[in-house]
């Protein structure tokens, strides 16, 4: 079985577009790494998510329909680079100040001894 799954299931969950196979169907294929996904599988009428890596399958849950979001709903864009970029020079200049500031206190308080 496990020899099985590695040898024709896994090339199938690893394709980056949808696989249909009769009553089996990637719905959506996440990845984690370089060749490590989450993979949402339909089997019949239920939905389980299996963790994909070059070595082994292994189930983590069964997902409810409930849970799944409706299939009109668009994904969030993802955030622009720009932005990130933006937001971590401004993280990078704050610690920066505050470590010029905190490191002046220590001068000043080494002067007055």
């Amino acid at each position: 079985m496990a020899w099985w799954s590695i040898r024709y299931l896994l090339p199938r969950l690893q394709t980056l577009t949808p696989a249909r196979t009769g009553a089996m169907t990637v719905i959506e294929r996440v990845s984690l790494g370089m060749r490590t996904s989450l993979c949402l599988v339909k089997v019949g009428e239920r939905y389980f998510l299996i963790g994909v890596t070059p070595a082994s399958m292994e189930y983590l849950a069964e997902v409810s329909e409930e849970d799944l979001p409706e299939s009109g709903t668009e994904p969030a864009d993802p955030p622009d680079f720009a932005e990130i970029l933006a937001n971590s020079k401004d993280k990078v200049n704050m610690f920066r100040s505050q470590l010029k500031e905190r490191s002046g206190r220590v001068q000043e308080g080494k002067t007055r001894k």
